[in-house]
């Protein structure tokens, strides 16, 4: 099956990648990384991760464990998502010329890895790729970049695709300044919501989940979520 056919393929490349990334991050400090971890838990009973953190993603060593334990996990388990919802397979069978895709809290680049080798799996190489990682932390930028570099010598990305980075704030409106990365929402083909809405969603629910309306209302037809 195409899922089996992906998960083979993602593990040959989450073996090479995710140490090269790691050896150009910053070194894991185990005992911040514990206390992210216990922060992420947290925040799915109370949904204020951005509130309430103390360490976050802003602390450096803490992002690089997190690299370390669930970059290859949460690649993995996109890929899997995509290939199960037959939606999201014929938009991207569909696809003749670019998919744009936009990647809510997806900061250290794992949607980029997945979606590259969901394209493989297809035989759809010609479609451009262009994945912009929409997160809060701008911690993130360099890993994504070490990420994008990476898929690119692995012949994974091609020269015409594009992964970038840019800050947005799920908690606001799509018209807030931040989220100006975000907007419009009909460029999206494609938009991935990590687990930032469950880790925010009390604020989310206090602001009547605006920045959602906001972009499903903006959504252009066939795009998928």
């Amino acid at each position: 099956s195409m899922i089996e056919l992906f998960l083979q393929r993602h593990a040959l490349a989450a073996a090479s990648l995710v140490p090269a990334v790691l050896e150009r991050l910053g070194p894991v400090d185990e005992a911040r990384t514990v206390l992210l971890n216990a922060e992420l838990t947290a925040s799915t009973r109370h949904g204020s991760f951005a509130q309430m953190a103390e360490v976050g993603f802003a602390d450096p060593g803490a992002r690089s464990g997190y690299v370390r334990q669930r970059f290859a996990n949460r690649s993995r388990q996109l890929g899997s998502v995509i290939f199960s919802d037959p939606a999201v397979v014929a938009l991207l069978r569909s696809c003749r010329a670019k998919l744009r895709v936009a990647s809510f809290g997806g900061g250290p680049g794992e949607s980029a890895m997945a979606l590259v080798l969901c394209r493989e799996v297809l035989g759809i190489q010609e479609v451009r790729l262009e994945v912009t990682l929409l997160d809060l932390e701008v911690g993130w930028h360099d890993c994504a970049g070490h990420v994008a570099n990476g898929l690119r010598c692995a012949g994974l990305l091609n020269s015409a695709d594009e992964v970038s980075f840019a800050q947005v704030d799920v908690t606001r409106k799509l018209e807030d300044p931040v989220n100006q990365a975000a907007a419009p929402a009909s460029q999206w083909d494609l938009m991935i919501f990590s687990y930032v809405l469950v880790e925010n969603m009390a604020a989310l629910r206090g602001g009547g989940y605006a920045l959602l309306r906001n972009l499903f209302q903006g959504l252009r037809p066939g795009a998928c979520c």
